[in-house]
């Protein structure tokens, strides 16, 4: 699984996530602020709130090496 970061329609990051830690208490938080600060300049930089999607990687979607 992956936290992706939107900014309007582009997609700006990403970072795997561990799909047994989602239902912690703060795990999806400290992955947003992750990726919040390291974009930071390139969010400020665009004056638009991010959005951010949890998606699910399949065999399928990944990239052959």
């Amino acid at each position: 699984m992956k936290l992706l970061l939107f900014l309007s329609n582009e997609l700006v990051g990403e970072v795997p996530i561990c799909r047994e830690s989602i239902t912690l208490p703060g795990y999806l938080g400290k992955m947003k602020k992750e990726l919040q600060s390291k974009y930071a300049s390139v969010i400020t930089q665009a004056n638009i709130e991010p959005e951010f999607l949890v998606v699910k990687v399949t065999e399928k979607d990944k990239k052959p090496d």
